[in-house]
């Protein structure tokens, strides 16, 4: 069999050096060593694929096929110098630059297009994909500034199955041919890196990010924006319309607890009413189909009427002169953003102890005021308004913190109930 021509040159100086480190790279928890020999062909040739194209600011993600939670320090550190081809175990100033520019390996899911899909529907998550470009800086900067934020990573785990390919590779091929034409033909030069949603029972592309993120605060509001107004729920049709609430009908009036002198100023008070269309309520202040003037019979009492307190509704108790002062920042703080019909929005900071209620009592005494007093006229600063996080009416859970709510980091609808 006709042997391959030895390596020559800076090529086989570093396959060399580098085939004593990857023995190390590829030694298991256990203690167990898998040697490679520069020898071997087919790993000398995949090896030096990998060292070619891999570095600090161009990691391979595949590495990451385990959970990193559930790898040691060792283990760890070894996988980050395969995934750069070795330039983290440099020195420690390289490592932790290695470490700082790491794919998300924490979210990363590691299912295919179409396995992804069908693990979205069980679980009623979304699919969010990063289509990266190695050559592109912005897309180690997504790695080092956003996917790693806390409030990213726990918004994305609760809500998305999350996948992250490189735009060379398979899967992410695959992907720029179904989903990016204009960056397959090369007339996109901005195609990279790539955002999108994905509705998992359609594979339909439901989102996508025209610029990229600034900031992880940034990025969690976008989310929640989505997530508003698109449902994974059968019985939603997106985008969800939520119909304002009815005005209340006028209540019924009360003909028998009136005396014969509150009967006749009623009916003259409705003969006078300026501007009465046919569509206006008609009271038959007869009660019924009595006669108007019926006579008392003897020993027969009229009931006197029941004087009756009206019942506040849980909106109507929340105060509207409790004005709230932001707290300081910090970790037992976090930003709300609050979106208004007009599309303004205001991001406000409260602590995570503090009860919905308090929300409310911000949007009823400072939020509203203010808006309405730029109006023309003034406004309506008393309307009735709803507060809507994640199509859940957040007036059903006034006595929870912010923390238990799901507030944290979270964007509020406020919905008008009222012009």
């Amino acid at each position: 069999m006709k042997s391959e021509p030895p390596l020559r040159g800076l090529r086989r100086r570093l396959l060399d050096r580098i085939s004593v480190m990857m023995d190390m790279v590829f030694r298991c928890d256990s203690g167990e060593v898998r040697i490679h020999t520069v020898d071997d062909l087919s790993w000398r040739t995949g090896l030096m694929d990998l060292v070619v194209r891999a570095g600090i600011f161009s990691q391979q993600p595949s590495v990451w096929d385990r959970p990193i939670q559930e790898l040691t320090l060792d283990e760890r550190r070894r996988r980050l110098a395969l995934a750069t081809g070795g330039a983290s175990a440099v020195g420690p100033h390289a490592g932790r630059l290695a470490e700082l520019f790491r794919p998300p390996a924490e979210i990363i899911s590691h299912l295919g297009f179409e396995e992804a899909r069908d693990e979205g529907k069980i679980q009623q998550k979304w699919i969010l994909i990063n289509i990266q470009e190695e050559a592109n800086f912005s897309s180690q900067v997504l790695n080092r500034d956003i996917w790693k934020a806390e409030e990213v990573q726990q918004t994305i785990v609760e809500n998305f199955i999350f996948l992250q390919w490189l735009n060379n590779g398979r899967d992410g091929r695959d992907y720029v041919r179904l989903y990016m034409p204009d960056a397959l033909s090369g007339t996109d030069a901005y195609a990279f890196p790539h955002i999108a949603i994905i509705d998992p029972r359609t594979g339909e592309q439901v989102k996508v990010w025209k610029e990229m993120p600034k900031t992880p605060i940034e990025f969690v509001h976008t989310v929640h924006e989505f997530l508003e107004r698109y449902s994974l729920r059968d019985d939603d049709k997106n985008p969800i319309q939520r119909a304002l609430k009815p005005k209340p009908k006028p209540k019924p009036v009360n003909l028998e607890a009136m005396t014969e002198a509150e009967q006749v100023e009623l009916a003259l008070q409705k003969s006078m009413d300026v501007g009465a269309t046919a569509g206006d309520e008609i009271i038959d202040i007869t009660g019924g189909d009595g006669d108007l003037m019926e006579v008392e019979k003897p020993g027969q009492r009229r009931p006197e009427p029941k004087g009756k307190a009206i019942e506040q509704t849980p909106f109507q108790k929340i105060s509207g002169s409790n004005h709230h002062q932001e707290p300081a920042q910090g970790p037992a703080s976090t930003r709300i953003q609050f979106m208004l019909h007009d599309g303004s929005r205001v991001v406000r900071r409260f602590l995570l102890k503090d009860t919905v209620e308090r929300l409310f009592e911000f949007v009823k005494a400072d939020l509203l005021p203010e808006k309405e007093a730029q109006k023309e006229g003034g406004g309506n600063p008393n309307k009735e308004f709803e507060l809507v996080s994640m199509g859940k009416r957040l007036i059903e859970v006034l006595d929870k913190t912010v923390e238990e709510a799901g507030l944290k980091m979270g964007t509020i609808m406020v919905e008008a109930l009222e012009d």
